[in-house]
């Protein structure tokens, strides 16, 4: 067994290791404590850069008992992704529909209470129908954005924020197709 002190930023990792751990397996170890992922990792022994060889036994690469070691390299943040980037701009746009879905809600409920003279109802019905079937095409377009976002198989907050988004547009759609269903069989 061996003992290592890893430095990245201002925290430290203590690790107790095997002498015959591969480098390849002490970066994916320190991977997943740090956030620092595999190909930005840049490892530093005793002032020199250890080799990044995945198969290079710890030993061979002259990291010995009690040495210490400094991580160099940035943690991964999806939120600087171009893709994750996109996914919020398309979910802010989703927010805004659905706040004019709010505003039509608030409408057809005045209609309903009667503040809005009989002669003029049905031509107001059919303008909400109207906003209603037009924010529905607004959202489909969003989906149709949201599918065209690369996002690669291993960029699983990317992955997750986009099913978030893709799930809350559905819902806005949802209530807005109900909305819209509510209106087209209003009586006066």
């Amino acid at each position: 067994m061996m003992y290592l002190t890893v430095k990245h930023m201002a925290k430290s990792y203590d690790l107790q290791v095997d002498e015959q751990m591969k480098i390849g397996e002490l970066m994916t170890q320190l991977a997943s404590s740090t956030g620092v992922p595999l190909t930005a990792q840049k490892l530093i022994c005793r002032g020199k850069q250890v080799s990044l060889n995945q198969d290079t036994s710890l030993l061979q690469a002259g990291i010995t008992n009690g040495d210490k070691i400094m991580l160099l390299g940035k943690k991964y943040d999806p939120t600087q992704e171009a893709a994750y980037k996109d996914i919020i701009n398309i979910e802010t746009k989703a927010l805004l529909v659905e706040t004019k879905y709010i505003k039509l809600c608030k409408e057809f409920e005045d209609i309903e209470k009667g503040h809005l003279s009989k002669e003029h109802i049905a031509t107001a019905i059919k303008g909400l129908v109207k906003r209603a079937n037009s924010h529905n095409e607004e959202l489909h377009k969003l989906l149709a954005s949201l599918d065209s976002v690369p996002v690669e198989s291993d960029q699983t907050e990317i992955r997750n924020k986009r099913k978030s988004t893709a799930t809350k547009i559905n819902q806005i759609m949802d209530k807005n197709d109900e909305l819209a269903e509510k209106l087209k069989n209003f009586q006066c």
